[in-house]
């Protein structure tokens, strides 16, 4: 028994150009997706280490020194990623302004 596909042999299949290929974007196309992505990420990341920052001080609350400093340095972590990915997103923005 032979399976049969949907599209016959030899021919590519149809793809949206901005998924299959984001180079074939036109370049401002792609710098405002750029942008919208690395806000995202600081985003996420900000509110994620505000998230941890309760940790943090449910820690100190309990008297727990060593899981405050954990704490403490994973959301330090996170917000200096947070700025360098808002950082890199200004800088995108304005080369594009």
């Amino acid at each position: 028994m032979r399976i049969q596909s949907a599209m016959p042999l030899g021919q590519p299949r149809p793809m949206q150009a901005d998924q299959a290929f984001p180079t074939l974007l036109k370049p401002h196309v792609a710098a405002a997706r750029r942008v919208g992505l690395l806000r995202a990420m600081a985003d996420t990341l900000f509110i994620e280490a505000d998230r941890i920052e309760g940790f943090r001080r449910a820690c100190a609350a309990s008297c727990n020194p060593d899981g405050e400093a954990c704490w403490k340095r994973i959301a330090h972590a996170y917000r200096t990623e947070a700025e360098g990915f808002s950082k890199q997103a200004d800088q995108l923005k304005g080369r594009r302004a």
